[in-house]
């Protein structure tokens, strides 16, 4: 679900026959490995599936489903639970998709996180300033990374910004760094810290770090994937490395974007790809 061509050559190569559901069709040159394309909008506010398409589905006779877009994350768990996939939890994709419900689950678990305001409509500028200081970062609820980030260094950037992103945080000084996990069964089978060495530009895995501060980082992933309730699949968790320690920033129920799982299968010696499938179809990796 979603389309993302390595996660379909992976697919092949395990002998499955590719299904395809996303917002649009994938590129012409990629439609002939797939079996069949479904091209409905992906949407994160639904509870369930239509009647319609869940007898579409039910037709293909569907062993695997895995979500491996942003968008695709929620759609993803719906098409589980309507196929009868017993391992679906809406509620934990909620908390790894949406922000806002992130931030407040992780403060009622004690997960340090920067201070944060989710941004409605009469949200003041004064509400932010006061629980906030300059610059702030807003984002989108429902984007990762720095998709559609915005940074007001001050009260005039501040008024125009706010009406166009829903959460406004704390900005961050410290190094930031990302943890891919695999989890079966709610056991973390394969864990790698990736070092953004340079924002946009340059990541690195593994990441080059002291023992003491890789086994810090790896403790608060546990724990965000623990008390997040997260049981299976793979999760793209980001912190920062502050004077004050570390700070949770977000964590994705889905494969990391760029070209991360090309570095983690050339540093590691496997296809994440593959493994991810298989994790997903309840197979144990070796």
């Amino acid at each position: 679900m979603g389309y993302r061509s390595k996660a379909v050559s992976a697919a092949e190569k395990l002998d499955y026959d590719v299904l395809l559901w996303d917002e649009k069709p994938p590129p012409k040159s990629k439609i002939k490995y797939l079996k069949k394309i479904f091209t409905y909008p992906f949407n994160d506010t639904k509870r369930s599936l239509s009647k319609k398409f869940i007898k579409l589905l039910k037709r293909e006779k569907i062993r695997v489903v895995s979500g491996v877009t942003e968008k695709a994350v929620i759609p993803a768990v719906l098409a589980q639970k309507a196929l009868g996939f017993s391992r679906a939890q809406l509620s934990v994709a909620h908390r790894c998709r949406d922000k806002i419900i992130m931030k407040i689950y992780a403060q009622k678990k004690n997960i340090p996180i920067t201070p944060f305001v989710a941004v409605k409509k009469n949200t003041t500028i004064e509400e932010l300033e006061k629980k906030l200081s300059y610059p702030i970062v807003l984002k989108y609820k429902s984007l990762s990374g720095r998709r559609g980030l915005l940074i007001a260094y001050e009260k005039k950037n501040l008024s125009t910004m706010m009406q166009r992103r829903d959460i406004a945080e704390k900005w961050i000084k410290g190094k930031e760094f990302s943890v891919e996990s695999f989890i079966r069964n709610g056991k973390i089978i394969f864990r790698n810290i990736t070092e953004y060495y340079e924002l946009y530009h340059l990541n690195i895995v593994p990441a080059s770090l002291d023992r003491g501060t890789s086994k810090r980082i790896y403790k608060l992933n546990d724990e965000v994937i623990k008390k997040f309730g997260i049981n299976q699949g793979m999760t793209h968790f980001e912190c920062y490395l502050t004077k004050d320690g570390l700070i949770f920033g977000e964590i994705a129920l889905r494969p990391p974007g760029g070209y991360l799982m090309d570095l983690i299968q050339t540093a590691y010696g496997f296809d994440p790809w593959i493994e991810l499938l298989n994790i997903e179809s309840g197979k144990k990796p070796p």
